[in-house]
């Protein structure tokens, strides 16, 4: 799931100059947080583009972190 060799990842997460892949499906199948962003009318919300997820205030590594768990 974060591997960033991004052929079959659909979400895009990005810190700074870093970006990081995952599944989107996984990702709302495990979280509430993520669920309901996915799910929502914003633009991470649309299954037919790859999201690009802009993250401020935290690191790759703790990003990485969330995602694992």
């Amino acid at each position: 799931m974060l591997e960033n060799e991004a052929t079959y990842h659909d979400v895009t997460f990005k810190i700074g100059d870093e970006i990081t892949t995952a599944h989107r499906c996984i990702l709302a199948s495990r979280c509430e947080y993520f669920n309901k962003m996915f799910s929502s009318g914003f633009r991470e919300g649309n299954n037919n583009q790859r999201a690009v997820c802009k993250i401020e205030d935290t690191t790759m590594p703790a990003l990485k972190f969330v995602l694992q768990y």
